[in-house]
Order: structure tokens, then sequence, then C-alpha cells
């Protein structure tokens, strides 16, 4: 076998086993449940659980029914299952927040990794302003690929500081208020991976070495 024929086919032994390419995805669309407006100050949360894969939260958003802009700023936020605030952005009212998907989106200064397999909180501030949230069934929402909804309904906690939303609501429904954009994150390889691509990385060592020692001996 020739050593460039030899190095192509090991090159496609490790494009197998390489990382993946990181795909963008948005949490929440199209909802189609019934838009409601708030009387009172609140953190609203949605209960969501992270599929078979890691991924990384980039920004954060709050849904625009009309996408006419929000009458007040919203806080948007993740917590985890220890209710810490892992990271959170302000909404700007108005248009000054980026439209896409149905949402106004701000950039996170840090973005948030989530672990595989693991539940946890998006929650947004609504306010008696106005800005309409959706209240919708789990059949009357599309979720981003890696995605599910976790417990059974909506939460939320009263006032006008931005908290952990630790009661439950009620109906079997979700909020979608707050919203979120994330991508996979670039797996580490296992350490079969490793091993395989170490062997490969050797055999293509040792080919060369002995190529070269060949020729040696024969001038």
């Amino acid at each position: 076998m020739k050593l460039n024929t030899f190095i192509l086919t090991a090159g496609l032994g490790l494009a197998v086993i390489a990382p993946r390419a990181l795909m963008a995805t948005v949490f929440a669309t199209d909802p189609t449940g019934n838009w409601n407006t708030s009387v009172e100050y609140a953190t609203v949360g949605t209960p969501f659980t992270v599929g078979g894969n890691p991924m990384v939260i980039t920004s954060l958003g709050f849904f625009d029914m009309d996408a006419h802009g929000l009458s007040t700023p919203h806080l948007v936020g993740i917590y985890n299952q220890a209710r810490t605030l892992l990271g959170s952005v302000e909404v700007r009212a108005g248009t000054a927040s980026t439209l896409h998907n149905g949402s106004r989106w701000e950039p996170l200064v840090e973005p948030i990794a989530l672990y595989a397999n693991t539940t946890y909180m998006l929650a947004a501030t609504i306010d008696s302003m106005g800005d309409p949230f959706n209240v919708a069934a789990p059949a009357e929402v599309t979720l981003g690929n890696g995605f599910t909804l976790a417990g059974t309904n909506w939460t939320y906690a009263l006032g006008a500081t931005f908290k952990y939303p630790g009661s439950q609501g009620t109906g079997g429904r979700y909020l979608f208020g707050g919203n979120m954009a994330a991508r996979d994150t670039d797996p580490v390889p296992e350490p079969g991976q490793w091993a395989m691509m170490a062997v490969t990385a050797l055999g293509i060592a040792g080919y060369a070495a002995r190529r070269v020692r060949a020729k040696t001996n024969v001038g």
C-alpha cells in the first residue's frame, strides 16, 4: 500500500470518530395555546430536560406575540435543580433586542453549559404592563431538538424580584414567555476513540519510518 493511500484511509477512519458539527436550535417556537397578560409582577418558569447530548445556551429571549416590540424589559435566566441561577439577560423594551423565531433575543456574556439528561428551569419576569405570554399544552408548542418538557405544569413566584419560580401552576399546561437559543457542545472523544486515534497515528508514523529506512538502505 502506498503511503499516501494509507494516510487517506487512516484519515477517513479519524473522520468517522471526529466530534460532530455544532448545531443551533431554539427551545420553543410557534405556540398555539392561549395568549395571556399578567395582572401582577411575577417570575414564571418552564421546567425542561436536556436530551442525550449536552448543550450550550448562547442567547436568551422573550416572546413578542405580534413582533411589534415589547412593552417592558424582561429578565430571563436559567436555574439548575439546586435553584442556582446559571446566567441571565435583560431583554429590552421596544424593538431594541433582536427579533428571531417570534422572540426578542439578547446574547449571554458567558454561555451556559447544560448537562445531558438533566432538568433545569427557564425563568422570565412578567408584569402588569401587558406583554402577552402563551399558556399551552405540550402538544401546542414545537420544541427544539434536544429538549423535552419536565414536570407537569408551569411554575411561578410572585413579586417584582427575579427569583426561582418554585410554586406549581395547574392544568397540565406550560407557560412560554422566556426562550433560549442553544447549540450542541463539541463532545470529547470517548476513551476507546482516543485509543483508536492513537493506534492510527502510530501506524502512520511507523509506516512512514519504514519507508524512509527502506529508501536509505537501497541508496
